[in-house]
Protein backbone atom coordinates (compact mmCIF):
# COMPACT_ATOMS: atom_id res chain seq x y z
CA UNK A 1 0.00 0.00 0.00
CA UNK A 2 1.30 3.66 -0.16
CA UNK A 3 0.08 7.11 0.56
CA UNK A 4 1.13 10.09 -1.73
CA UNK A 5 0.34 12.74 1.11
CA UNK A 6 -0.27 16.46 0.02
CA UNK A 7 -0.02 15.41 -3.67
CA UNK A 8 -1.25 18.73 -4.77
CA UNK A 9 0.21 20.82 -2.78
CA UNK A 10 2.41 23.39 -3.64
CA UNK A 11 4.36 22.29 0.02
CA UNK A 12 6.37 19.09 0.39
CA UNK A 13 5.19 15.87 -0.93
CA UNK A 14 5.69 12.95 1.22
CA UNK A 15 5.34 9.52 -0.13
CA UNK A 16 4.44 6.62 2.62
CA UNK A 17 4.76 3.04 1.98
CA UNK A 18 4.14 -0.38 3.66
CA UNK A 19 7.13 -2.20 3.90
CA UNK A 20 6.56 -5.44 2.63
CA UNK A 21 2.34 -5.45 2.55
CA UNK A 22 2.21 -5.06 6.41
CA UNK A 23 -0.92 -2.67 6.34
CA UNK A 24 -0.82 -2.74 10.06
CA UNK A 25 3.05 -2.58 10.69
CA UNK A 26 4.02 1.25 10.76
CA UNK A 27 4.21 2.89 7.44
CA UNK A 28 7.55 4.69 6.28
CA UNK A 29 8.64 7.35 4.31
CA UNK A 30 10.03 6.34 1.11
CA UNK A 31 12.91 8.72 0.05
CA UNK A 32 13.40 9.25 -3.49
CA UNK A 33 17.09 8.69 -3.30
CA UNK A 34 18.25 6.45 0.10
CA UNK A 35 16.75 6.13 3.46
CA UNK A 36 18.17 6.95 6.54
CA UNK A 37 19.65 4.75 8.32
CA UNK A 38 17.00 5.20 10.94
CA UNK A 39 14.10 5.57 8.88
CA UNK A 40 10.95 4.66 11.84
CA UNK A 41 7.58 3.49 10.95
CA UNK A 42 4.66 6.28 11.17
CA UNK A 43 1.68 5.35 12.98
CA UNK A 44 -1.83 5.17 10.70
CA UNK A 45 -4.77 5.23 12.15
CA UNK A 46 -6.22 1.68 12.69
CA UNK A 47 -9.97 2.92 10.95
CA UNK A 48 -7.68 3.72 7.60
CA UNK A 49 -6.09 0.41 7.65
CA UNK A 50 -9.41 -1.92 8.18
CA UNK A 51 -11.35 0.62 5.32
CA UNK A 52 -7.42 -0.33 2.87
CA UNK A 53 -7.60 -3.61 3.86
CA UNK A 54 -11.53 -4.35 2.60
CA UNK A 55 -10.51 -2.03 -0.27
CA UNK A 56 -8.34 -4.59 -0.91
CA UNK A 57 -10.60 -7.44 -0.45
CA UNK A 58 -13.35 -6.06 -2.67
CA UNK A 59 -10.82 -5.46 -5.79
CA UNK A 60 -9.50 -8.77 -4.91
CA UNK A 61 -12.86 -10.60 -4.98
CA UNK A 62 -14.45 -8.64 -8.43
CA UNK A 63 -11.05 -8.49 -10.12
CA UNK A 64 -8.93 -11.79 -9.25
CA UNK A 65 -9.12 -15.34 -9.76
CA UNK A 66 -7.19 -17.92 -7.13
CA UNK A 67 -6.45 -21.56 -7.84
CA UNK A 68 -8.20 -22.13 -5.14
CA UNK A 69 -11.51 -20.84 -5.74
CA UNK A 70 -14.63 -22.34 -5.99
CA UNK A 71 -15.03 -21.34 -9.91
CA UNK A 72 -11.12 -22.09 -10.62
CA UNK A 73 -12.10 -24.66 -13.07
CA UNK A 74 -14.10 -22.90 -15.06
CA UNK A 75 -11.78 -19.53 -15.03
CA UNK A 76 -9.16 -21.93 -16.24
CA UNK A 77 -11.35 -23.20 -19.01
CA UNK A 78 -12.37 -19.63 -20.56
CA UNK A 79 -8.70 -18.89 -20.61
CA UNK A 80 -7.66 -22.06 -22.40
CA UNK A 81 -10.25 -21.20 -25.22
CA UNK A 82 -9.26 -17.89 -25.10
CA UNK A 83 -5.72 -19.35 -25.87
CA UNK A 84 -4.27 -17.42 -22.98
CA UNK A 85 -2.03 -18.28 -20.76
CA UNK A 86 -3.09 -19.50 -17.05
CA UNK A 87 -1.42 -18.99 -13.81
CA UNK A 88 -2.31 -19.05 -10.29
CA UNK A 89 -3.84 -16.01 -9.72
CA UNK A 90 -5.29 -14.24 -12.72
CA UNK A 91 -7.58 -10.97 -13.84
CA UNK A 92 -11.35 -12.98 -13.68
CA UNK A 93 -12.15 -13.61 -17.66
CA UNK A 94 -15.08 -11.12 -17.91
CA UNK A 95 -12.87 -8.50 -17.00
CA UNK A 96 -10.43 -9.07 -19.98
CA UNK A 97 -12.82 -7.02 -21.95
CA UNK A 98 -12.26 -3.72 -19.93
CA UNK A 99 -7.91 -3.82 -20.31
CA UNK A 100 -6.50 -1.50 -23.15
CA UNK A 101 -4.79 -4.35 -24.98
CA UNK A 102 -2.86 -2.27 -26.92
CA UNK A 103 0.31 -2.65 -25.98
CA UNK A 104 2.00 -5.86 -24.38
CA UNK A 105 1.49 -4.85 -21.12
CA UNK A 106 -2.51 -4.89 -20.66
CA UNK A 107 -3.61 -2.03 -18.54
CA UNK A 108 -6.74 -0.75 -16.86
CA UNK A 109 -7.33 2.89 -16.50
CA UNK A 110 -10.37 4.07 -13.97
CA UNK A 111 -12.31 7.38 -15.26
CA UNK A 112 -10.64 10.61 -14.32
CA UNK A 113 -6.95 8.54 -14.04
CA UNK A 114 -4.19 11.00 -13.49
CA UNK A 115 -1.28 9.81 -15.32
CA UNK A 116 0.77 12.43 -13.41
CA UNK A 117 0.39 10.19 -10.34
CA UNK A 118 1.69 7.07 -12.40
CA UNK A 119 4.93 8.69 -13.31
CA UNK A 120 5.21 9.46 -9.45
CA UNK A 121 4.55 6.46 -8.32
CA UNK A 122 6.39 4.37 -10.64
CA UNK A 123 10.09 5.76 -8.99
CA UNK A 124 9.06 3.49 -5.94
CA UNK A 125 6.86 1.01 -7.37
CA UNK A 126 8.17 -2.62 -7.02
CA UNK A 127 6.72 -3.83 -10.41
CA UNK A 128 8.11 -3.70 -13.66
CA UNK A 129 5.80 -1.42 -15.79
CA UNK A 130 7.47 1.70 -16.69
CA UNK A 131 6.17 1.93 -20.07
CA UNK A 132 2.89 2.03 -18.92
CA UNK A 133 3.26 6.18 -17.66
CA UNK A 134 3.92 7.12 -21.41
Amino acid sequence: FFQLANYFSRSERAFYTTRGGDLYGGWVYDYDASSPVLDKPVAVDDALCHELEHMQFVFAREWLSFAGDEDAEREASRYHEGELAHQDVNVRFHRLNKLDKDQPVWTYRSAGFDNNILKRLIGNWPLDCWDIAA
